[in-house]
């Protein structure tokens, strides 16, 4: 099962609470896009600024123009 199929299969597992679905749904999208689930979730959110400690994500935010605060 792929990534998406996975996290596809997650969030209907979940539907039926109180959390906005269709918020959920597009930045799951657009991290599906940018790079691994995990740092991409946080890119998605933070297209505008991200404050991180981590070298790596803080790479690949600015590789597609996020702009970065190192802590």
């Amino acid at each position: 099962m792929e990534v998406h199929e996975k996290v596809q299969a997650d969030g209907k597992a979940r539907e039926g609470g109180s959390h906005n679905t269709g918020a959920r749904e597009k930045y799951l999208q657009e991290a599906l896009e940018i790079a691994s689930i995990y740092d991409s979730l946080f890119l998605a959110q933070a297209r505008n600024l991200l404050i991180t400690s981590d070298k790596r994500q803080g790479d690949v935010a600015r590789e597609i123009g996020v702009e970065i605060v190192y802590i």
